[in-house]
């Protein structure tokens, strides 16, 4: 798998179907646009956007282009949070 360092150049790859979209919270939307105009299904921790336009632009994307968006959410501090709240 080579590396990458212009996700404009990943999203372009014929053999790359789906991108996990790991950037600031403030470029999710910038990204993922970007995937999904170039046919990839989407991967993204949330929030998806910081505002409600780049929420429902993400989602309109989606209808348009048949691909797929992702929501996902860390769960690796949990056990931390748990210790924290006693």
């Amino acid at each position: 798998m080579p590396f990458y360092d212009d996700y404009k150049l990943l999203v372009k790859e014929s053999f790359i179907d789906a991108v996990v979209v790991m950037t600031p919270i403030p470029m999710n939307p910038v990204v993922a646009i970007e995937a999904l105009d170039a046919g990839k299904d989407v991967f993204l921790e949330k929030p998806m956007a910081t505002n409600v336009k780049d929420g429902k632009e993400l989602v309109k994307k989606e209808k348009e282009t048949g691909k797929r968006i992702f929501v996902l959410e860390q769960y690796g501090q949990v056990r931390q949070m748990r210790r924290y709240k006693k």
